[in-house]
């Protein structure tokens, strides 16, 4: 079996997941912004606000530097990530596969984080202002064995100024009917969320929090379409040809023996006495034959298994599949009409040009979808803490294909030298494995190494032999700005006339 809808999916998978490099703030630490929230917010609380620990992130409640917070919105998107447990390859995959995905800002057990679902879920009304998600809860062994489910329905609606959102409980109950489940502490267990949050208004917000991205969305499908769609009648047919090939070889592959008349009736002879068979003929005893009048003992025959099956007919038919879902052919060898050595990386990048384009679309989706997302969880959490800016976060991104460390070392040196590109993003993009405080660490190294003025530079300015020389030449006479000696008055008179 070939199965070519995975390849179809996992390339542009693969590609758009090893380009994601991270999410950062567009306000660090030092920006404008965050002192200007930060001001605002602790003009009340002055007295208090230096002492709490911060509510969404993960640090020690101590006063070193595990309980410190030093750019709070970034951490804050760190500890989103962090929670969230994002797989860019699984949604990437179901995306394709399935159409659509759907990403939802939830804060569970004070955990503020990105929930990413599957589009069975989404139902938007029919009014286009509002939109419920609908999904069963993970049952515990003893709701299995009581026979009964409980069914979460988080439901946003739109206004003029403001965004509501309300989460409801419900339980189906012995004829499968659904039942709104009222009880606070079973609510509160289930969807581990205060009372308080269950209902809850966002002034300001004139969008749903709810982010859900397409695939492929046309006008009678607004919900986006299956990148495999129209290709599971080609899989099958692929899949019978080579299983029917598989059975041809199976019984016209193997090599059949011939031998002579005299040779057959001897090995039987020895059949039967060994195994009081005459047909269990033992090959071990073919090892010393005798040969005929014509000087032959045995001749092989078989057939030629190149000429068996329909695998010409297989390649046509991924080659349309190929065609069909803009994937290149360079992605398997199996239809590849020629096949050459060593390739550069450029030659790499135009074999597999038609790919790159078509990951580069859904990459550029994606990109928007999860900064939709994240802003989404800034709202949240910016009602519970002030200080949080709500912002659309930069998604860093690398080159679809990879290239050699050389080389991308190259390009961002000439960039910084031609001022084109800041030092901390030279760094960040040689090292992208590297973490934030590596790179700020990494800054200041370089710059305190760099030639640095000595005092009387700082004091006096720049130097020059003139200068130093206290503006005289090497007899000691005077010099002007140029260089030049000073003519002195010999007739002036001196001090002591």
């Amino acid at each position: 079996m070939i199965n070519i809808s995975r390849v179809i999916v996992d390339l542009p998978s693969m590609l758009v997941a090893r380009t994601l490099n991270g999410i950062k703030t567009n306000y660090p630490s030092d920006s404008l912004a965050q002192e200007d929230m930060l001001n605002n917010t602790q003009q009340p609380t002055i007295s208090t606000q230096g002492q709490q620990q911060e509510e969404f992130i993960e640090q020690t409640e101590t006063t070193d530097f595990n309980g410190q917070t030093t750019d709070k919105q970034q951490e804050v998107i760190d500890q989103i990530k962090k929670n969230s447990n994002i797989n860019h390859t699984m949604n990437l995959n179901q995306l394709q596969i399935d159409g659509g995905i759907v990403a939802v800002p939830m804060i569970k057990n004070g955990k503020i984080a990105i929930d990413i679902k599957e589009r069975n879920v989404y139902f938007p009304h029919d009014d286009g202002i509002g939109v419920d998600l609908v999904y069963e809860l993970e049952p515990t062994q003893e709701e299995e064995e009581k026979g009964f489910r409980f069914v979460h329905v988080y439901t946003e609606r739109e206004s003029e100024d403001a965004i509501e959102t309300l989460d409801r409980l419900y339980k189906s109950n012995d004829e499968n009917n659904l039942v709104l489940v009222e009880e606070p502490e079973i609510i509160q267990e289930k969807l581990q969320i205060d009372l308080a949050d269950t209902h809850k208004v966002f002034k300001g917000r004139q969008r749903t929090f709810v982010s859900y991205l397409a695939n492929d969305p046309t006008f009678t499908n607004k919900l986006g379409n299956s990148a495999l769609r129209g290709i599971s009648g080609k899989q099958e047919e692929i899949n019978w040809t080579v299983t029917r090939t598989a059975q041809t070889f199976e019984r016209n592959g193997k090599p059949r023996i011939s031998i002579p008349k005299g040779t057959m009736e001897q090995l039987k002879i020895i059949a039967q006495d060994k195994y009081n068979d005459e047909n269990k003929i033992d090959h071990r005893d073919l090892e010393v034959t005798e040969i005929d009048e014509n000087g032959k003992s045995m001749e092989i025959h078989q057939i030629d298994t190149s000429k068996i099956g329909d695998m010409s007919y297989v390649k046509d038919i991924v080659r349309m599949m190929l065609a069909e879902t803009q994937t290149s052919e360079s992605a398997i060898e199996l239809v590849k009409e020629s096949s050459s050595g060593t390739q550069s990386g450029i030659a790499k990048f135009y074999d597999l040009m038609l790919s790159v384009i078509k990951s580069e679309k859904i990459r550029d989706e994606y990109v928007e979808f999860l900064q939709n997302a994240f802003e989404s969880a800034l709202w949240f959490a910016n009602d519970k803490d002030n200080e949080i800016i709500i912002e659309r976060p930069n998604i860093i991104v690398k080159d679809m294909l990879p290239k050699p460390q050389e080389e991308v070392s190259t390009e961002n040196i000439s960039k910084y030298n031609a001022g084109v590109q800041s030092l901390e993003e030279t760094i960040r993009r040689i090292n992208p494995e590297k973490s934030e405080e590596w790179v700020q660490e990494e800054i200041e190294r370089i710059q305190s190494n760099q030639t640095q003025s000595d005092s009387m530079s700082m004091d006096l300015g720049n130097q020059s032999l003139q200068n130093f020389m206290n503006n005289r030449d090497d007899n000691g006479n005077p010099l002007d700005e140029m260089g030049n000696p000073i003519e002195q008055n010999t007739n002036a008179p001196t001090l002591n006339e």
